[in-house]
């Protein structure tokens, strides 16, 4: 992903400035980059809570965490009013989100293979963390028992003002979506306008039929919710429309760096603004270009619009798929498993970066219409894969998205060590594809059939902590097994005949 060439604190005084940010992230296609995103749940083994950040009743808290991983990784840290908020090393990051979600943004990778690896790696370094502070970590889409009462909140003046605003405007939704949500997410880059324009309408259009492959939240409030992704649902459309929309202005004929400049300038209220290093609230709906041209209403000082507020600016809207100077496919669950993790970047990578693939993919969506989309968007995440769609269903467009990423990732041929290509990470992508069965419908069964509706299995059986420890007890059960299997090899093995000495030798010659 590119950086400008403009300093991020110099004042705005031309609306160029900015049109010109987007179109500095053009990258040459040898040099784009993957850059991946998770968000897991984390909660205390004993009683399933949820962990606040300073802990409870004695007991470790987020912020234990992170300093085990500043202290035990050579994690570089980053406070606010003196409270741990932020670990950075080697271009990746581990953050908060609002309900003491622990983040992975990933540093800026050439392939699979590479983010696979650092996917490994985080978690290796989180559930030691985890193990030695008494938690665990859980991958759903959205928390399964918590609910807005028992919520904490990370303390960072952000989340703050974006709690309170939610709160004083009954936006109920939004405050469930920043304290019980965990997405999944795969940061890409353009070639030119025209490849931006074409890979956010093909993501745009496709991030619904996502949304159902890798549904993953299907409990609410300690029971069975309606959906197949209850994350999916509640943020469509929330805060006011400002969350999980579908961007129709990125499909006007005229869409480019300077329209999508435009809507995000004029189109789109300031939520607030970083002063003084807090996030302040703008009261007054506002637009960004009215704050450029000042004074900031409510503001008694004077704030000079820079890079970093068109960059903050940007990161309180929360389409589908929205554009920085790079693409962020924001829709997924995070997955239950690293397994599903990485297919979610090999999916998008598959379908985006290989011409051939992007082509076929555009050509499947380049005649749905507005009405199709907002359809897809609002009915994938309640009935998922079994969605009816145009003369079929969600499962037979996913088939064929699962088919065009595979090729899409053959043509790339980039192997590892063992001469596996980048496909390797679509596998439970294809099960699911053909079975029609997500990981929100095995749990969904599991619940009724074999936990007795008892909810408190879902951390047992599907937290990664054990996860990792039934992977190590079955490697350990196949290193004895074959070491069982050796030794009676050789005690059933006839001994070899002995060869008579030879003839004329003498003993130590």
């Amino acid at each position: 992903m590119a950086k400008p060439s403009h300093n991020y604190n110099d004042k705005l005084q031309d609306r160029k400035v900015l049109v010109e940010w987007f179109k500095e992230g053009c990258t040459a296609k040898e040099d784009l980059v993957i850059g991946a995103e998770h968000e897991k749940i984390i909660f205390y083994k004993d009683n399933y809570a949820v962990v606040p950040y300073e802990g409870k009743d004695g007991k470790p808290g987020i912020k234990d965490l992170l300093e085990h991983l500043r202290d035990h990784h050579d994690w570089t840290p980053f406070y606010e009013d003196e409270n741990l908020i932020r670990l950075e090393k080697n271009g990746a990051s581990v953050t908060l989100e609002p309900g003491g979600q622990i983040e992975l943004s990933g540093a800026a990778l050439h392939n699979l293979h590479d983010v696979a690896n650092e996917t490994k790696n985080h978690f290796g370094e989180l559930l030691e963390a985890c193990e030695e502070n008494g938690m665990d970590v859980l991958g759903l889409g959205y928390h399964p028992t918590m609910t807005l009462d028992e919520a904490p909140l990370m303390p960072l003046s952000r989340f703050e003002t974006f709690y309170n605003f939610f709160k004083s405007n009954h936006f109920e939704t939004a405050r469930k979506l920043m304290v019980a949500t965990s997405s999944t997410q795969v940061n890409l880059g353009y070639t030119s306008e025209d490849d931006m324009v074409k890979k956010l309408r093909v993501g745009l259009s496709l991030q619904p039929i996502a949304s159902a492959i890798f549904a993953n939240s299907p409990f609410e409030d300690g029971k069975l919710s309606d959906s197949a992704s209850t994350r999916s649902r509640i943020t469509h459309n929330a805060a006011d429309g400002r969350y999980g929309f579908m961007m129709p202005v990125a499909f006007e004929d005229d869409f480019g760096f300077d329209r999508y400049t435009d809507f995000i300038l004029n189109e789109m209220p300031v939520f607030g603004i970083y002063h003084n290093d807090h996030f302040m609230w703008i009261e007054q709906p506002v637009s960004f270009m009215d704050c450029v041209n000042g004074p900031i209403p409510g503001l008694e000082d004077q704030h000079d619009m820079t890079l970093n507020d068109w960059f903050n600016h940007i990161n309180t809207i929360w389409p589908e798929v929205r554009m920085r100077q790079w693409l962020e496919m924001r829709g997924c669950d995070v997955g239950a498993s690293e397994e599903m993790i990485n297919a979610l970047p090999a999916f998008w990578v598959g379908l985006l970066y290989d011409d051939e693939a992007l082509d076929k993919a555009y050509e499947l969506i380049k005649d749905w219409t507005a009405e199709d989309r907002e359809f897809l968007r609002s009915h994938a995440p309640q009935d998922g894969l079994q969605t009816p769609f145009k003369d079929g269903t969600v499962q037979d467009i996913a088939k064929k998205l699962v088919e065009l990423a595979e090729l899409g990732l053959r043509n790339r041929n980039i192997q590892n060590e063992d001469g596996l290509h980048e496909g390797v990470y679509l596998k439970p992508l294809h099960d699911i594809v053909n079975t029609g069965l997500t990981q929100s419908d095995v749990m969904k069964k599991k619940y009724e059939n074999e936990w007795d509706k008892d909810i408190s299995h879902v951390f047992n059986e599907f937290s990664f902590g054990a996860r990792h420890r039934r992977m190590a007890k079955e490697m350990m059960s196949g290193a004895s097994a074959k070491a069982a299997e050796k030794h009676a090899d050789n005690e059933n093995k006839p001994m070899p005949p002995r060869k008579p000495p030879h003839r004329g030798t003498r003993a130590g010659k």
